[in-house]
């Protein structure tokens, strides 16, 4: 903004994380209603401490990795608030990617017996695929009567993975599956940015992608070489840079 390359722009950052890792942004009573508090209270005290124009044409929802998934979630089931959207490296927009991964991690888990446990034991650092589990299953298979850790894991009794509802609960939440019910609210935004880097194959960016071209929804898409967190402050001004020529009428 100091050098003229972007318009002037209020970005409020969000932490999204909870005891369990990451809230992939859902409402839960497990860990809190993350869907309410960004699209209601963020909203709405960002509009009444700051200089903003407080209607859609103005706002912008974005997010990198888990940001990403729940930026795009959001806009579609929020609609009429954002008319942007940007997702760098949203992970995961297609859960399906990720099923044999979960259910290796899983097999033959002894579940922790406390909240203590778990954080103190299972590490993103050291299994994120495990740790992850734990965390979709807080944001998307709560399960309010079943202490310690309030939530259901997948693949435990079925052994038709296809008809596990818990795996059905965590699928009904990913953006790929509500963009057939949500395609009016996606074919309304004014854009709708996704990057990935081409190192990365389990996100399900390419299904999102062709679910967009199945309803005619417009998109830009960028490719990078690299992976996950690779050139995260460039793709941002990028990102942003496509935003504020938007906003300005390409001044």
């Amino acid at each position: 903004m100091e050098q003229r390359q972007l318009s002037e722009m209020i970005i409020v950052a969000i932490d999204g994380t909870t005891v369990f890792g990451g809230s992939y942004y859902a409402d839960s009573p497990t860990i809190g209603n993350f869907e309410r508090y960004v699209t209601e209270e963020v909203v709405s005290l960002t509009d009444s401490l700051f200089r903003t124009v407080p209607e859609k044409g103005s706002r912008a929802l974005t997010g990198f990795s888990m940001g990403g998934h729940g930026a795009l979630k959001l806009v579609m089931k929020y609609a009429g608030i954002y008319a942007q959207v940007g997702s760098l490296s949203g992970s995961p927009l297609s859960m399906r990617y990720r099923k044999s991964i979960y259910r290796k991690a899983l097999a033959g888990h002894a579940i922790p017996g406390s909240v203590k446990d778990l954080t103190g034991n299972i590490r993103y650092e050291e299994n994120w695929s495990l740790a992850a589990a734990y965390a979709k299953a807080a944001a998307f298979s709560l399960n309010p009567g079943k202490p310690p850790l309030f939530l259901d894991l997948p693949f435990g009794n079925s052994r038709d993975d296809e008809r596990d509802p818990v795996w059905q609960k965590w699928l009904d939440d990913d953006p790929l599956s509500l963009v057939s019910s949500h395609k009016e609210a996606l074919g309304g935004m004014d854009q709708i940015y996704l990057d990935h880097g081409e190192d990365e194959t389990t996100l399900g960016t390419e299904d999102f992608i062709r679910e967009l071209i199945r309803y005619d929804i417009g998109f830009t898409h960028f490719v990078f070489r690299g992976d996950h967190v690779d050139e995260l402050f460039l793709r941002h001004a990028r990102m942003l840079r496509y935003f504020s020529v938007f906003w300005t009428g390409g001044k």
